[in-house]
């Protein structure tokens, strides 16, 4: 059996600690970027729902994207998604 020093051992024991904290670290950053990317994906369904009562109430696509913060090809899925075809009639 190899015998180590005792600041060796502390050394050694420090690393370990240390790798737990940044790991721990690492779950709840992942665990909070979950919880932003399922509040994104809600946020751009409502703005996909409000985007039909917009363009019903004479709203252009360009000025529900500028407000939405979307592009247009993402405005046009959306709302093709929802059998939305009035955009498609002019």
């Amino acid at each position: 059996m190899i015998q180590r020093s005792k600041s060796l051992e502390e050394a050694l024991n420090t690393l370990k600690t240390e790798q737990k904290r940044i790991e721990l670290a690492l779950l709840q950053a992942a665990r909070r970027r979950q919880t932003s990317l399922e509040e994104v994906h809600r946020e751009l369904e409502r703005i996909g729902d409000l985007a039909m009562d917009a363009m019903d109430a004479g709203s252009t696509a360009s000025d529900i994207c500028k407000a939405g913060g979307i592009s247009r090809r993402t405005l046009y899925k959306m709302l093709d998604e929802r059998g939305y075809t009035r955009h498609r009639d002019k």
